[in-house]
């Protein structure tokens, strides 16, 4: 007599084995991915013992170690980088870096994983009155102020869009935020614009900086909240960014 119970129990092993095994072979088919960055402290960078160390390190390391993704951090040139996220040549992600449309709509935007300070204007220190009686739009409208920046690199929100529409002398540097502060102070450009919290750290390693730059606060700057989140290129699958998502909202605490 066919025993139905034993065959039916026995459909029900082998069907769970199938897929235990098709889940371990999707897992394992999922591509590493590569946390890029370029080196900006206080988000990212090295100390003095070689080991990384930030803000968006700290933040990184929470998400992904709780996660059963597959990940490295490589630390590339922003432009270089930029373009395989653009390009979408590789499965990548982007630690902390602020939302901007366009990225929206060639890559993939997790939730909130950091809200911006205020962002602010620097000058050499002899500029103060004549850049702070003007306004933002005033200055980066005016075609004789030079702007230092770097093509790649993370500003506030309202920022980055006068950029694109700027009729300024902007001038794109492969240099760093802390290389550009000293060109400003050399007066080797009129105006750069920092994140208030990277200032302090720069101001540590170049203690006279203090005096030979001033701080001009702009409340168009901050106007928008200028939030920042794991941003990667399409592709990174959507399970990877459900998973993403879901350490996101198990270890990042916004402020």
């Amino acid at each position: 007599m066919i025993n139905y119970n034993r065959i039916l129990a026995f459909n029900v092993i082998i069907l769970f084995i199938l897929q235990s095994f098709i889940v371990i072979q999707c897992q394992a088919e999922e591509p590493e991915i590569t946390l890029y960055f370029n080196g900006r402290l206080p988000y990212i960078g090295y100390d003095s013992d070689n080991k990384l160390v930030g803000i968006n390190y700290d933040i990184g390391e929470k998400v992904f170690s709780d996660t059963d993704i597959r990940y490295h951090w490589k630390q590339n040139p922003a432009a270089r980088f930029m373009h395989y996220f653009k390009e979408n040549t590789q499965p990548l992600c982007l630690v902390s870096w602020i939302y901007t449309a366009e990225r929206e709509k060639i890559g993939k935007v997790s939730d909130i994983t950091y809200v911006d300070s205020e962002y602010v204007g620097v000058v050499a220190a002899d500029k103060h009155d004549q850049f702070n009686s003007r306004s933002l739009t005033e200055i980066m409208n005016d075609k004789n102020v030079t702007v230092l920046f770097k093509k790649g690199y993370a500003y506030s929100s309202v920022l980055i869009g006068m950029m694109l529409n700027s009729h300024a002398n902007m001038l794109d540097l492969t240099k760093d935020q802390e290389h550009i502060l000293l060109m400003i102070a050399e007066k080797r450009g009129d105006i750069a614009f920092f994140s208030a919290a990277e200032l302090p750290y720069i101001f540590s390693i170049h203690p006279t900086l203090n005096k030979k730059v001033s701080i001009l606060s702009f409340p168009l700057l901050s106007a928008d909240r200028t939030t920042r989140h794991i941003i990667c290129s399409k592709q990174v699958s959507d399970d990877q960014m459900n998973k993403i998502n879901a350490s996101i909202k198990r270890n990042i605490q916004l402020k």
